[in-house]
């Protein structure tokens, strides 16, 4: 009689249980035909929420048993509800004992010819990266009788019962936090016995899936950032001794759209070649939001190099200063715009005075109404940069998507408290500097010092000092010079570095640390817009039994783990994947890669959807990459 109480009251669960899902989140469900129909199945899952039994139920059409925590479990005011839900009871302390009886109870399940569902990461991630996986699935896949089903839910963040990183309290029910779209991408079933580094792989790349589809239906770059400054945004740039906030950015954009747009309506690429200063910010912003591809053409470029960059990106426009000390040479472009007759023409209201090579304008208004609706995939910029050799120029070209998936993978790992002040000295001809330095800073509004030209260590340090941020991306030398600084004194305003130099001295950073200030060592391409794997704290607090724990988020000697919506694998010269903690050459899937470059000169290959990053490494088995 009990069996069959709880069997209703199982379906009455499932079904209420099934509501709730629908009305939290609003679910895309892929690879539902990857679900057998009959038999018994191991589902394995990224654990992003306490709510993630209720994605399940609501996502997978067959009944499904779920395997957690016994002390959760066993909590009088849950019991009832768990066991309903035909709940699997295991003791999280560990031993032998307890991996036998958790392999017993599953595989019995499962060769029954039910389905059973886990997370393989044993806890809820609080640091936005998928954990380690534990040990147990691997030796289930060599006991049962049926296949793996692994799945990814993505979008999880930010909804009820959920962790944002760098946050200790989980997520309410609110307005905004329900009601969000959920990406569950169920993956093809494995067969027979699997490595849990293995099955984490798989995952990351369903990661991957979702992630390119969540950005190939959002709201252009230029959307996100217009709505961000129709709010009250409270970030600036700080340009030498001139604060551009950021909620006056309207004013002097509308003042270019009357003295530039004229100009340039019917160009799509335009190059610029300046200093860093508030021109060339306030520019980049003004093309980004008219749609307009921007090439940053570096100062340090040689007349050769610059008309090379001209020719290769097509560009017939370019705006520049009058200072021959910068520009040195005669620039090679068709039509010239100088920053000191456009911001001239705009203090009289009169029109910019424009230098051209030669006058096409019949043939552009004849081009022009044949031009072509905007593209998606339209590049924002293209970045030119020598080769290692330094005997050639490459070019990257960097779209929307291949832009924002960087953004927004660093956000959901790391995150941004208000009114976060930024020191940062990156080249805008650079992916690093366009991305994280002009590009984040408008999305998160962040307050940035940015550093304007090649300064000395002693002269960075003077400006920290003065300048106070509470974060700093740094060079070797640099974050060399901050590890002295703090030896002789104390610098409490500053709490987090971001470094990209490969391998750093472990010193430097050790003094740092015991000081308070964690270093965060990251990799990254212009091909992969910029960081595609990053170190950051580790997370330490209270699971929900109320019990300590901690989850890693950084290793010593790696560039930390992929970003979110990046999968790394490692393979041999026959492009066959190796194992963890085996050197190999390093490659790399994501959203964020750059697939079409100059399209007519320059193109990735890719391979299966694979990017070869020529980089030699190995990945272990709690995912952190070392680059060897």
């Amino acid at each position: 009689m009990e069996k069959w109480m709880y069997k209703i009251l199982g379906w009455i669960l499932r079904g209420f249980v099934r509501l709730v899902g629908r009305i939290v989140y609003r679910l895309n469900i892929r690879g539902i035909e990857n679900i057998p129909a009959e038999g018994g199945a191991l589902l394995v899952a990224n654990h992003a929420s306490y709510m993630d039994f209720v994605l399940v139920l609501s996502s997978v059409n067959r009944h499904v048993s779920f395997v957690m925590n016994s002390d959760v479990y066993n909590k009088p005011t849950l019991k009832w509800l768990l066991k309903g839900l035909r709940c699997i009871p295991i003791s999280p302390r560990g031993g032998k004992n307890n991996f036998d009886s958790f392999n017993q109870a599953v595989s019995e399940q499962v060769n029954n010819g039910h389905v059973v569902v886990i997370f393989a990461e044993g806890t809820v991630t609080r640091t936005g990266q998928l954990l380690e996986f534990k040990k147990g699935v691997e030796h289930l896949s060599g006991m049962i009788n049926g296949p793996i089903i692994p799945i990814h839910f993505h979008n999880v963040q930010g909804t009820p019962f959920t962790f944002r990183a760098g946050k200790k309290g989980v997520e309410k029910f609110t307005w905004k936090t329900m009601r969000r779209e959920v990406l569950v991408n169920i993956g093809g079933p494995i067969e027979g016995k699997i490595f849990a580094f293995s099955l984490r792989q798989r995952i990351k790349e369903l990661e991957v899936e979702n992630f390119d589809l969540m950005l190939r239906r959002s709201r252009p770059l230029d959307e996100l950032i217009r709505s961000e400054l129709s709010m009250n945004s409270s970030g600036s740039w700080i340009c030498g001794e001139r604060e551009l906030f950021f909620h006056e950015l309207n004013q002097k954009l509308a003042q270019l759209d009357e003295a530039l747009l004229p100009l340039v309506k019917d160009e799509d690429r335009i190059g610029l070649l300046l200093p860093k200063d508030e021109n060339a910010y306030l520019l980049n912003l003004w093309l980004l939001l008219n749609r307009k591809t921007i090439v940053n053409i570096n100062p340090e470029f040689t007349n050769e190099e610059r008309f090379f960059v001209i020719k290769r990106a097509r560009i017939s426009t370019l705006i520049t200063t009058m200072d021959l000390e910068f520009s040195r040479y005669s620039p090679n472009a068709e039509k010239i715009i100088y920053t000191e007759h456009l911001a001239e023409a705009i203090a009289k209201g009169q029109k910019v005075h424009v230098i051209c090579r030669r006058l096409e304008s019949f043939s552009k208004r004849v081009s022009s109404a044949f031009r072509k609706a905007a593209d998606p995939e339209q590049p924002v910029t293209i970045v030119f940069e020598r080769s290692k050799k330094g005997d050639e120029l490459k070019c990257v070209a960097l779209n929307h998507r291949q832009i924002l998936s960087v953004v927004l993978g660093l956000r959901q790992v790391y995150y941004f408290g208000e009114e976060t002040c930024m020191m940062s000295n990156l080249p805008l001809h650079h992916a690093y500097g366009f991305v994280l330095e002009f590009i984040q800073p408008l999305l998160y509004q962040l307050h940035v010092d940015i550093v304007l030209e090649n300064i000395k260590a002693d002269q960075f340090i003077a400006r920290l000092i003065e300048r106070k941020p509470s974060l700093v991306i740094a060079t070797p030398l640099q974050l060399k010079a901050i590890a002295e600084l703090s030896q002789l004194k104390n610098i409490p305003f500053l709490t987090h570095i971001f470094t990209a130099d490969l391998h750093p001295e472990h010193h430097d950073i050790q003094v740092l640390n015991e000081r308070g200030i964690d270093v965060f060592v990251c990799a990254g391409m212009n091909e992969t817009a910029s960081v595609f794997a990053v170190n950051l704290s580790n997370y330490q607090g209270k699971d929900i039994a109320g019990k300590m724990m901690e989850q890693e988020n950084e290793e010593e000697g790696t560039v930390g783990k992929p970003l979110p919506g990046v999968a790394l694998k490692v393979c041999d010269d026959a492009m066959r994947e190796l194992g963890h903690d085996v050197a190999g050459k390093i490659w790399i899937k994501s959203p964020s890669i750059s697939t079409s470059l100059d399209p007519e000169h320059c193109r990735i290959t890719l391979r299966d959807g694979w990017f070869d990053s020529k980089l030699i490494g190995s990945i272990n088995h709690k995912g952190f990459v070392r680059i060897h």
